[in-house]
């Protein structure tokens, strides 16, 4: 654009209608004239498109990376439910293919040598000569749980706290609970083993006193029902936890359809424990009411101070 484009105005003298001095006026109307051609229009709707493609292009952006985020956050949710649930299927098994046959036959063994000593205190059986005793000489199996992949998902790249958290940490600490009282339990029967028959094998094996003021040994007696309990507790543990992932799996599932809609929206993991419930596999949840009460307090406590 040149100068001899732009409309000539008329000069003034002394001021303007408005009260400015004719320079004023006259820069003021060469300006009105400039941004009103073509080429000064262009330039301003150009600047326009561009804020404007900025604003559009800055939102893309953030909408791509929050459909990333939740993806991301629920295909780590749905891989940590299944470390869960894998750990806790891998617990039931136990359950139900050692300890609750071991338990059985040791409680059985434990009240025939229970009744035996009632009848010797009673007088009902004669004589020093204790019962043959046969004891359960199977062997647990020593098992490793993925605890540690699973505490990387469930605190690096998983936004839960609070509950999960908690569970996360009883959970490893029960895992190793559990493997050393497999162990222990292993080590002792071996020892019972080598025992002579006798008094001493019902001793070792029942905690029997080895005499009427003498104290009893209960060690062995301690292991299984360490094996017992700590096996329930990893169950329980991790299938809890396990439910409790899967719920965050489905409200990020949620938020996802609820943002981004049903297209492409990825599936949640789901839990279902109908079929170990059924066969008396579960513990019952009342037995860990204190503990959830408990944390229920700390939680409180927490957001207290």
């Amino acid at each position: 654009m040149r100068l001899d484009d732009v409309p000539s105005t008329p000069l003034h003298s002394g001021a303007c209608s408005n009260g400015l001095p004719d320079w004023a006026c006259s820069t003021i109307d060469v300006l009105a004239a400039m941004l009103n051609s073509p080429f000064v229009l262009s330039l301003l709707g150009a600047a326009a498109g561009a804020c404007v493609g900025a604003v559009v292009a800055t939102r893309l952006v953030a909408r791509r990376q929050r459909r990333d985020e939740l993806s991301a956050e629920l295909r780590n949710t749905n891989v940590a439910t299944m470390v869960a649930l894998s750990i806790c299927h891998k617990a039931l098994s136990l359950k139900r293919t050692h300890v609750l046959p071991l338990t059985s036959r040791y409680q059985a063994d434990l009240a025939g040598w229970n009744e035996f000593a009632r009848q010797r205190r009673t007088g009902e059986r004669q004589g020093n000569l204790p019962p043959a005793i046969a004891i359960d000489t199977r062997m647990l199996p020593s098992l490793t749980f993925p605890v540690v992949t699973l505490q990387r998902l469930l605190f690096d790249r998983i936004s839960m706290f609070g509950r999960s958290l908690a569970l996360m940490t009883t959970l490893s600490e029960t895992a190793g609970w559990l493997t050393n009282a497999n162990a222990k339990r292993n080590e002792l029967v071996e020892q019972i083993a080598r025992l002579p028959a006798g008094a001493a094998v019902a001793q070792a094996y029942f905690g029997a006193p080895s005499s009427a003021a003498g104290a009893a040994n209960l060690e062995y007696p301690h292991a299984v029902r360490s094996v017992a309990l700590h096996t329930d507790e990893l169950i329980w543990f991790s299938a809890t936890l396990a439910a409790d992932l899967a719920a965050h799996a489905q409200a990020l599932r949620d938020n996802w359809i609820e943002e981004f809609g049903r297209r492409h929206v990825p599936e949640a993991s789901s839990v279902d424990f109908t079929a170990a419930r059924q066969n008396g596999l579960m513990p019952d949840d009342a037995k860990f009411a204190e503990w959830l009460a408990s944390l229920d307090r700390q939680i409180v406590g927490d957001l207290r101070t």
